[in-house]
């Protein structure tokens, strides 16, 4: 398998506080925002054709989102750390094939790099990665940064290696909110609204787990897809966040957001181990740097629509955001972990809820 001495990006200052990581986020977040409307603040992608390696890098999110956020910085970074020697080419939006099937293909050897959601890959790299998706277990945004140098993440890149797949970083996403719309006008502001509400999940046992015990009724729906299951009452409501929603212009379906933030989201950058370890190893040295420094711009990003999107998809569509009381969905959601236990383990569930 090759040696293992770049699996783990260096750690920042212990010094490093709460109150910092705030300022350095909302910074970035107002310059994400400019990204996104402006396509200026991330580095240069290089076209020059000089290019000694040419890798792919696939995901189904749009054009629009935090996973092309991430990699239009990690390919701009990565052009500029190696004088244009290690080109990405960024397929957003399924091109390459859905969620699962670019896990596969970065599995396979086929696909350089892809960005799905931690539940996800566990159904495909390592069952143990879908522990970072048990609900409430990762609690705000501060946790979510942490994770990257927690010894959680020590164990899941360990996990992951053994089954041919690198974890180059743990992205922090934006938090999972329920998308929808509404019944006879009424909003979910409690756990028992939405009974036998048809909701879109992806195919992940935490995420039919989580919505079960709350009497709805999960229906896993492919993300490029999932337009169109509203349009067609497949579902009536979408586990997701503002900016997964916007990349599919899912404002123009729904008329109602309740902020259950269930879980704080963690994407896991992956390229495959063989690939990697046949790299130089300036070249493998860039793309820890480029992948490390791109968790930032990712957060900054979908941090920023969940504080513009609420206004501007009420102006636009009259969609309503609510507050509801969470204590209902902490308690029946959270009512699943010892069905995953055994799966995943005491001590790697409080690994991560220390971190």
């Amino acid at each position: 398998m090759g040696t293992q001495a770049a699996t783990t990006p260096a750690k920042p200052s212990e010094t490093r506080s709460s109150l910092s990581r705030r300022v350095l986020l909302t910074a970035a977040a107002s310059a994400a925002g400019g990204a996104i409307l402006n396509g200026l603040s991330t580095p240069a992608i290089a076209q020059t054709g000089n290019a000694k390696v040419v890798a792919k890098f696939g995901h189904d999110s749009g054009i629009v989102s935090g996973a092309q956020s991430y990699a239009e910085f990690l390919a701009g970074r990565v052009a500029q750390l190696t004088d244009n020697e290690l080109e990405i080419q960024i397929y957003p939006a399924s091109q390459l094939g859905s969620g699962s099937e670019l896990i596969q293909s970065v599995k396979q050897g086929t696909l350089e790099f892809t960005i799905p959601t931690a539940v996800l890959a566990a159904t495909i790299v390592a069952p143990e990665l879908g522990v970072l998706g048990l609900p409430y277990l990762i609690r705000d945004e501060d946790q979510s940064v942490r994770i990257e140098y927690s010894q959680a993440a020590e164990a899941l890149r360990s996990r992951s290696l053994q089954a041919g797949v690198r974890i180059l970083a743990f992205a922090p996403n934006e938090a999972r909110i329920l998308l929808y719309r509404m019944r006879d006008g009424k909003p979910v502001l409690k756990v028992d609204d939405v009974a036998d509400m048809k909701v879109r999940v992806l195919e992940s046992p935490i995420d039919v787990a989580e919505w079960t015990v709350c009497g709805a009724l999960p229906t896993p729906v492919a993300f490029g897809e999932v337009y169109s299951a509203m349009q067609q009452g497949v579902v009536t409501g979408v586990d997701n966040g503002f900016n997964a929603g916007a990349s599919i212009r899912l404002d123009e379906v729904i008329n109602a957001v309740s902020l259950t933030n269930h879980r704080y989201e963690i994407n896991l950058v992956l390229t495959n181990e063989h690939w990697f370890q046949s790299l130089p190893k300036r070249y493998q040295a860039a793309l820890l740097t480029g992948a490390s420094e791109a968790r930032i711009y990712q957060q900054a990003s979908v941090m920023w629509d969940a504080i513009r999107l609420p206004k501007v998809w009420f102006e636009k569509h009259k969609v309503r955001t609510f507050l509801p009381d969470r204590t209902g969905f902490i308690s029946k959601m959270t009512s699943i972990y010892p069905q995953f236990e055994g799966k995943y383990g005491k001590d790697l569930i409080q690994l991560v809820e220390k971190a």
